[in-house]
Formats: C-alpha cells, sequence, structure tokens
C-alpha cells in the first residue's frame, strides 16, 4: 500500500510526500503513518491541521489523548506507531487538530492525497523503526517480522491457522478437496456455528452439541451424493427429496434442543 499527503499555506500546495508501506497492508495503518509522516516535519510549538477522510484514525486518536491510561501493547492495535507518533507531538509541543473530510466528494487538496497514494508501485519504502527514541517499549517479532496487532490476536490467529492446517491435511478432506474452492466456507460457518460471527468464541455443551450434529450431516450428505453418483443409479429427484427431507429434520432437531 501507499501513502501520501500534501502540505498546504493558503490553499496553495507548498509540499508533497509519497511512499510505500512495508509488511500487512492495511487502510488503517497506512492513515497512521501518513499523519506520522507529516508531523516529523514539523517544526516544535507549532500547531499542525490534519484533513483526512479516516474517521477510525480520528476517533483513535481523541481515544487515546482522552484516556487516563496509558497505551498497552496486549490491546492496542500498531502500538508502536501510535506510541511514536503521541510522544513526538508531546516531546514537540505541537498542538494538533483533526479536520473530518467526506471521501471522494471532489476536495481537491484530499483527491491529491488519494492520487500520491495510489501511484506508489515504483516509489521507495517508507521504514518504520519499531524501537526508536520516541518507542522505547519492546516490540515482539516473529521470523523478523513485527508483531503489529495485539499479542492475544495474533496467538489466536496463528493457533487457528494451525487448526485450519490440521484439518485440511486429513484424509477425509482430501477426498472432497477437489469442490472446495466452490464451497461457501462462510455461509458453512454461520450454519454449522448457529448464525455466530468467526471472532465468537463462547462455548457451551448445547451449542457444540449442535455443532457436532451439523457437521455429522454434512458428512452425511456428502457420502449419499457420492454413494447416488457412483454406486447406486438413484435418479436425481431422489436424492434432492433425500437431502430436502434431511434437512426438514434438521430444523426439528434444532427447535427441539432449543
Amino acid at each position: 500500500m501507499g501513502v501520501g499527503w500534501v502540505q498546504v499555506d493558503n490553499s496553495v500546495t507548498t509540499h508533497s510526500f509519497q511512499a510505500q508501506v512495508k509488511l500487512w497492508p492495511c487502510s488503517f495503518k497506512a492513515e497512521i503513518l501518513a499523519i506520522l509522516s507529516a508531523i516529523i516535519t514539523a517544526p516544535r510549538n507549532c500547531s499542525v491541521h490534519i484533513f483526512t477522510d479516516s474517521q477510525s484514525v480520528i476517533s483513535k486518536y481523541h481515544s487515546i489523548c482522552s484516556s487516563v491510561s496509558k497505551l498497552s501493547h496486549t490491546h492496542t492495535p500498531y502500538f508502536s506507531i501510535w506510541q511514536t507518533l503521541i510522544n513526538f507531538i508531546n516531546s514537540y509541543n505541537i498542538q494538533l487538530t483533526f479536520h473530518k473530510v467526506t471521501a471522494h466528494h471532489d476536495d481537491p487538496f484530499n483527491n491529491l492525497a488519494d492520487q500520491l497514494a495510489r501511484s506508489h508501485q515504483i516509489l521507495p519504502f517508507l521504514t518504520f523503526l519499531t524501537n526508536n527514541p520516541y518507542n522505547l517499549a519492546y516490540t515482539p517479532f516473529i521470523d523478523q517480522f513485527p508483531i503489529e496487532i495485539p499479542i492475544r490476536r495474533s496467538i489466536r490467529t496463528i493457533c487457528q491457522a494451525h487448526i485450519i492446517a490440521l484439518w485440511t491435511s486429513q484424509h477425509r478432506f482430501q477426498q472432497w478437496s477437489t469442490i472446495a474452492s466452490n464451497i461457501n466456507w462462510e455461509a458453512t460457518w454461520l450454519y454449522i456455528n448457529n448464525n455466530q460471527k468467526v471472532s465468537n468464541f463462547v462455548h457451551s455443551f448445547h451449542s457444540s452439541t449442535l455443532k457436532t450434529f451439523r457437521i455429522k450431516f454434512f458428512w452425511m450428505n456428502y457420502l449419499l451424493l457420492t454413494l447416488s453418483i457412483n454406486v447406486i443409479p438413484l435418479t436425481l429427484s431422489f436424492v434432492t427429496n433425500a437431502i430436502k427431507l434431511a434437512f426438514h429434520y434438521t430444523g426439528l432437531f434444532d427447535r427441539y434442543r432449543m
């Protein structure tokens, strides 16, 4: 991804900057780095007005400034960048004011900044050093890559990826791996987990029992279709009616369990 900004004085562009962002492409991270790269060009004891179309960055900045507790690398995404930005602003005594502009609303300077950020393919990388004089906190690394999201979320993501890798390496998965690309995995997850989000990790005996039944039900349907196609010359209408009947009884089972 790319970052870009323009410095404006009396409606005249005086300076501009653009670069590529290394690692973990994210619009939120790109916005923070763009603001940081602009702030570090400001002199001490000055007032800076930043016009951005990222409401999430504005809200996060105000939340950090109004919080009585310190930033925590265990809960704050892109902690090292935020820590560097806040400490630099305090050290240089900069009065920072944000202004929200509407994205893609024919604002000439906002459009110019977006154009600079989009045309980044041949530009040099903007290297951010996590360990710098304005961020003395330790930043954990994995294989020489900094962990930029909260530690607990990182560990959970790695464990989920490991579980998926083990699951897809099973022999029974290989039998239907050829159609895996045609499966709507999001809809499958919602059905098996009773319409719960992927981020929901609440478990109970009832939910585990229901999940087990639905997984077995899907496997039974796959075996039924395989049997009807490869062994028994059943008509398509019979198979369709059998699956509809199975779904009907699954709905009764769900209502009975609830």
